[in-house]
């Protein structure tokens, strides 16, 4: 479980700081002038970007982070890596909803620690949930 963690968070981090680089150089969150939309709009450049670079590869991003050293299937790979999507597509839909649906206290709580938490501990959920599937496969 802890070898799929690291690799999970590596591409986690990797995909957020090429999106911060991104955001960056053309300035894409400018676009919108209501602040609340915003974040949702930074991880769906984050999933956009995921998509992007897992048309590279046939097994997602997160085989890329030496993956062949786990001998998963390719349906293993495939899992991950939708599970990989899913968290930036849950990080939009509850910062969308975060905005619109709390004040600026309970808004700022969010961003403050719910976001970093969900992004320490999804992938170790969704590495525990693929190890489980990877023992009951075999």
């Amino acid at each position: 479980m802890w070898a799929i963690y690291w690799r999970y968070l590596l591409a986690v981090i990797s995909v957020f700081l090429i999106t911060v680089l991104i955001e960056q150089q053309i300035e894409f969150l400018s676009f919108f002038s209501n602040e609340n939309y915003q974040p949702t709009a930074f991880w769906m450049l984050a999933v956009f970007l995921a998509l992007f670079l897992s048309a590279f590869t046939s097994k997602g991003i997160i085989y890329l982070f030496f993956g062949e050293r786990l001998k998963g299937r390719p349906a293993f790979w495939r899992r991950i890596h939708y599970s990989f999507i899913g968290l930036f597509l849950t990080l939009a839909f509850i910062a969308l909803l975060a905005s619109f649906g709390f004040s600026a206290k309970y808004w700022a709580y969010y961003k403050l620690f719910f976001q970093p938490v969900l992004l320490v501990f999804w992938p170790l959920f969704a590495g525990g949930c693929m190890q489980y599937m990877l023992k009951n496969d075999s």
